[in-house]
């Protein structure tokens, strides 16, 4: 009977870990300094102040979002490592759990920021522009690998 719940247990956090990774980089909403696009800018109208501004808050996030993705992967070496035991320490192994969750979590929320101090920038209009495009842009990708144009 135990041995039946390890095997479980064990089945199921490989299945997590397996599925996880590739939610995370779902999470990316724009890549890079999408605002520095020419044709982004000027569709979006932004000056030369909030295009600066930007540059400061993707520089200070991207410094945390460094940060933090070195914190989740040190937790998920410290996870396999001990899955890697020869003996099961279920308790150890739940709370290491628990760690990479938090440092994902962590994660998660420095992109979150990130997006609400560039909505914070550009306003309401501007932010649903910039989404209908994201939209647009990932739309066409799945269909024919296109790259955004905002005049369509």
């Amino acid at each position: 009977m135990l041995k039946h719940k390890r095997v479980s247990i064990s089945g199921g956090l490989l299945l997590i870990l397996l599925i996880l990774p590739a939610m995370g980089l779902a999470q990316d909403m724009a890549e890079g300094k999408w605002w520095r696009n020419p044709r982004a800018a000027k569709y979006l109208s932004l000056s030369d102040e909030e295009k600066a501004t930007m540059d400061e808050k993707f520089i200070e996030s991207r410094r945390r979002l460094i940060a933090l993705k070195s914190n989740v992967e040190k937790e998920q070496f410290e996870l396999d490592n001990l899955l890697e035991s020869e003996v099961l320490n279920e308790n150890a192994l739940m709370q290491q759990f628990r760690k990479l969750e938090k440092a994902r979590s962590d994660l998660s929320t420095e992109r979150f920021n990130f997006l609400l101090e560039i909505r914070n920038i550009v306003g309401f209009e501007r932010f649903q522009q910039i989404k209908a495009l994201y939209q647009l842009r990932h739309h066409r990708k799945d269909r024919k690998g296109e790259s955004i144009d905002p005049r369509r």
